[in-house]
């Protein structure tokens, strides 16, 4: 815990035969906002610095509301800005997601020699399903597009995030499942 009201931890949500955790989360939660996020590694390791091109993915579950998966694209570089308005996702030759962002859905800013912007989404079902598909391609490729031309993640930058996404489906899915198996959110008792 520390002073802001914010608690950090970690979430197992699946052992292994051998007691090793399969499926390892950094959680988070703010008791002032009363929310929790369950953050996978590649994630937690590339949102220390703003050195690097990614796409962050976690989970957010608001107090007396469903679990949510977050999709996050950041740009960080020192080649100017694109002014970020499309992430699309390819598995093995077949756009399987694209979203696009308004303008003011991108938060842009700079220091020094770097540009920095950022997105975010909250995934659908239907995005839910084509991040699976994507998470289970040969060849995944992430394309970001913007104004001013696009990038292709890296390879390596790809693979951590079909690897964060390999953690997060399956806790999602079992945080729905029980959700569903309890009867769903009871805070009845519980005010705003």
């Amino acid at each position: 815990k520390n002073d802001d009201g914010i608690t950090e931890y970690y979430g197992c949500f699946k052992k292994a035969e051998n007691g090793k955790c399969e499926l390892l989360v950094t959680g988070e939660r703010d008791a002032f906002r009363k929310i929790d996020y369950f953050v996978p590694f590649s994630t937690s390791v590339l949102r220390i610095t703003k050195a690097h091109t990614y796409i962050a993915a976690y989970i957010a579950i608001k107090e007396c509301e469903n679990p949510s998966i977050f999709i996050e694209p950041s740009i960080h570089s020192k080649d100017g800005w694109i002014f970020m308005n499309k992430v699309a996702f390819m598995a093995d030759g077949e756009v399987v997601l694209e979203h696009s962002f308004e303008h003011s859905q991108v938060n842009l800013d700079n220091n020094e020699k770097w540009v920095h912007e950022t997105g975010a989404f909250i995934a659908n079902k239907s995005e839910q399903e084509a991040l699976i598909k994507f998470s289970l391609a040969k060849n995944p490729i992430i394309r970001i597009t913007g104004k001013k031309g696009y990038l292709t993640l890296p390879k390596e930058k790809t693979a951590a995030f079909v690897d964060d996404a390999k953690t997060l489906l399956p806790i999602f899915e079992l945080l729905e499942k029980t959700l569903k198996d309890g009867g769903g959110l009871k805070c009845d008792s519980i005010t705003d």
